[in-house]
């Protein structure tokens, strides 16, 4: 699903950007979390189009029950398969098989369906947040927008959810909006950014093109990726132009070819 704003409306700024399909997409910078906001497109749908229909009253309760923005879940005294079947009736989700949907929203996100069973207020604070995305899957959503998805996660889940992220896009055509501050994860598994700094858009562009303008990076006080810093110091102070690579390993093979 593509949304596309032109000349809309956002604080003080006209706005213009596409948010493609099966594109991961970030946004980073300060009131970022306001931005994100408007990807609900509760009301303020004037210049907005989805998949080239202009949004409008009669088909915004379609395209919105395609956009799933699941918050950050409490340390809430309710079983999690309780807390699941609750969202699916609550929301009316057509689903035959419900204890199937709901171990297999699990699985793919990588809690154990064992753990269905436990109060989400037992849950680890990674754990909550792999539930989160697993709450989006039951919707079948077309795009998923997530705030701070890399809170609190280990090496080994971080990878685990972006390779399900890829999986999406890749596979399903599904669209990720990833709201976060965490400079190396955006750089390394998205493929657009918006950079915003107190409800002024100052970028919006291909994640590496931006990512490697380190001055712009810099001036505006956005955190700079460490394989990021690592390049543009190695070719500042080096007799070699390494090249802005966004997989530690490539860098690395970068290296050697200029040894």
């Amino acid at each position: 699903m593509e949304i596309r704003f032109k000349n809309y409306k956002y604080e003080k700024q006209n706005i213009n950007f596409c948010i493609n399909e099966n594109t991961i997409f970030g946004i980073t910078g300060t009131k970022y979390k306001e931005l994100l906001s408007i990807f609900n497109i509760i009301n303020k749908y004037t210049n907005v189009t989805i998949n080239k229909n202009k949004l409008n009253n009669k088909n915004i309760l379609f395209y919105q029950n395609k956009i799933t923005n699941i918050k950050k879940i409490n340390e809430l005294d309710i079983k999690v398969v309780d807390y699941l079947e609750k969202i699916i009736i609550e929301h009316d989700l057509q689903i035959k098989n419900i204890s199937k949907k709901i171990e297999d929203s699990l699985t793919i996100v990588g809690i154990n369906k064992d753990k269905k069973e436990l109060y989400i207020k037992d849950l680890s604070t990674s754990e909550r947040n792999l539930l989160r995305v697993s709450i989006s899957l039951l919707f079948n959503p077309e795009i998923i927008i997530l705030d701070e998805p890399y809170f609190g996660l280990d090496i080994k889940n971080i990878k685990r959810l972006n390779i399900l992220f890829n999986r999406l896009t890749d596979q399903y055509k599904k669209t990720i909006i990833l709201g976060s501050s965490d400079s190396n994860e955006l750089y390394k598994y998205t493929k657009k950014m918006i950079f915003i700094s107190n409800n002024n858009i100052l970028k919006i562009g291909g994640t590496k093109e931006i990512y490697k303008n380190v001055k712009f990076l810099k001036d505006n006080n956005f955190d700079i990726p460490e394989s990021v810093i690592f390049t543009y110091n190695a070719n500042n102070k080096k007799s070699i132009k390494l090249d802005y690579l966004q997989d530690i390993r490539d860098i690395i093979k970068d290296i050697y070819k200029h040894i």
